[in-house]
């Protein structure tokens, strides 16, 4: 099997992950662009507090049917040898268009949707083992960018159980253990202002309304230096000046 191949469909799974389905959707239906409130996230929380619930489904199912045809491609292409860098690879490659789109000037989401949708068809027992903790939790908190957290926090355990039971895909491949550090780890790493929010009591509440979003800082040279700094006047919440109903 071609490395060439492997790469092309990465950039398939990356061009499927950069479709931006909250921004379309929000355009379309409401004419609304979710980047400018809220978080400007393009995601279906955002979207949820932007558009309503029944836009922000859609989204979901969108963004996850994204990372679930993602790492199917690896399965039905390539060899039982190759499958597992397939998946690492190309569940990476969506992950990075869905929280980097080229459609939409390299932004987008925090990639949870698109993740749910890549474990729901590599470890769907993964899906259910989450689900336990992470839904009493959001009912419980209120806080989605907790659950989340949590949720890849129990995932990677999940993986690394079913990994010594002997159920992991393709006779038990180790290798997938990466794929879920890469995805889990993208997706906290993606979740730094909200852990700062957190931590300083500040963070939204599911039900919320959004806000006018701030305009975008541009990226810092060094960005692990900032990662978790404090949050600069750009990176907050403008006063509120339009809501939607």
């Amino acid at each position: 099997m071609s490395v060439v191949f492997l790469l092309g469909l990465a950039i398939i799974a990356y061009l499927l992950g950069a479709f931006p389905s909250g921004v379309v959707l929000g355009k379309t239906l409401k004419g609304v662009d979710v980047r400018q409130y809220g978080s400007g996230k393009t995601g279906a929380t955002n979207s949820l507090r932007t558009l309503g619930w029944q836009i922000s489904l859609l989204v979901f199912v969108l963004d996850n049917a994204k990372g679930a045809l993602a790492v199917w491609l690896p399965f039905a292409w390539l060899d039982n040898d190759w499958k597992a860098w397939g998946v690492l690879a190309c569940g990476l490659a969506s992950m990075l268009g869905h929280d980097y789109s080229i459609f939409i000037g390299f932004q987008g989401g925090r990639g949870v949707a698109v993740g749910m949708g890549q474990v729901f068809v590599l470890s769907p027992l993964s899906m259910l083992f989450t689900a336990f903790v992470d839904v009493p939790l959001i009912a419980i908190t209120r806080y989605v960018s907790l659950a989340s957290v949590v949720g890849c926090l129990m995932v990677e355990a999940s993986l690394v159980i079913f990994y010594f039971l002997g159920t992991l895909p393709t006779n038990n491949d180790a290798r997938y253990l990466l794929w879920g550090t890469a995805i889990n780890g993208l997706i906290i790493w993606q979740h730094r202002d909200n852990i700062r929010r957190l931590l300083s009591g500040t963070e939204r509440k599911l039900g919320e309304k959004a806000k006018t979003a701030a305009p975008e800082q541009a990226p810092s040279a060094n960005l692990f230096a900032n990662s978790f700094a404090s949050p600069t006047k750009t990176e907050q919440s403008q006063p509120e000046k339009t809501k939607i109903s």
